[in-house]
This record gives structure tokens, C-alpha cells and sequence, in this order.
């Protein structure tokens, strides 16, 4: 069976990307981010991906850590955890579709969930938004244009 995850050179195969953005605090400021991700795929079939996330807040940089650890199915839904350095483990469900990747994560107590959809451009560039909210409330939005890394 043939599934959308392989349209993707985002998060399911190998790689090196880079990016810029913004952040926005609902009813807050905006600030500009840059981020790295490295994906790698274990022998067991799982996929870990870690991604650097630098807020560039009034003359200094902040870094957040996101890891994502994930094993496709033969379906194009899936389930994930992404450990975040500051918010600490969210399990979630993720999709794939032809052009676009789904993410819907919380945590185990309900008090964040969030939202990140990719959409690909083309196969080296996607388009990243996402929201995280705090009980419910939406509390930030992040939207940042990706690139692969030259592959090696």
C-alpha cells in the first residue's frame, strides 16, 4: 500500500533544514525566529527529529527545543510524542495528505494542545504555521517558510 509519506522530504525523510519566521503572542508582540531541524531515521523504522527554535527578542536570542519521535504506519495517520524543552512531553496524532502534514498534540493533563500544519511548496520548501494554547486559549502562532540544507 502506497501512502503520502512519500511525497515528503519534510520531517519523514533524512535531512538537514533551515528556516525563518515569526512569533506572535496573541494580544502580545511579534518577534522574528530562526530554526534548524536535523531528521533521522533509526533501524527500527522510527523517525527522531530535533528542531531548534532561536527567538530573536529585543536584541537577544532565546532557544527552544522541540524532538519529535514518530513510526509511519501504513496508513497515513500516525501517532507521535515531541518532547519540548519547555513545556516537556505532548503525545499526539499526526496526517499526511499529498501536499500538507497535520499535527495535533497535548499534554497528558490537558493543559496544552496545539496545531502545526507543513505544507509543502515543493520538495525542498514547506511552509510551517502552528498554534499552541494554553487551556484551550490560543496563546501563540508560529509561521515560518523551511528549506532543505544541500543534501549530502
Amino acid at each position: 500500500m502506497e501512502t503520502a509519506y512519500q511525497e515528503h522530504s519534510y520531517l519523514f525523510r533524512p535531512g538537514r533544514w533551515a528556516g525563518k519566521g515569526i512569533l506572535t503572542i496573541i494580544g502580545g508582540p511579534s518577534e522574528p525566529i530562526s530554526l534548524e531541524m536535523i531528521s533521522s531515521l533509526g533501524g527500527n523504522g522510527m523517525i527522531t527529529a530535533q528542531m531548534v527554535i532561536e527567538l530573536h527578542t529585543n536584541g537577544h536570542e532565546e532557544g527552544l527545543e522541540l524532538i519529535y519521535s514518530l513510526t509511519p504506519k501504513k496508513t497515513d495517520i500516525f501517532d507521535f510524542v515531541q518532547y519540548n524543552g519547555r513545556l516537556g512531553e505532548l503525545r499526539g496524532k499526526g496526517a499526511v495528505t499529498k501536499r500538507s502534514i497535520v499535527l495535533i498534540y497535548g499534554s497528558d493533563d490537558g493543559t496544552y494542545s496545539g496545531f502545526e500544519a507543513m505544507e509543502q511548496v515543493d520538495e525542498d520548501h514547506y511552509h510551517l504555521r502552528s498554534t499552541l494554547s494554553v487551556k484551550g486559549v490560543p496563546t501563540s502562532i508560529l509561521e515560518a517558510a523551511v528549506h532543505q540544507l544541500e543534501r549530502e
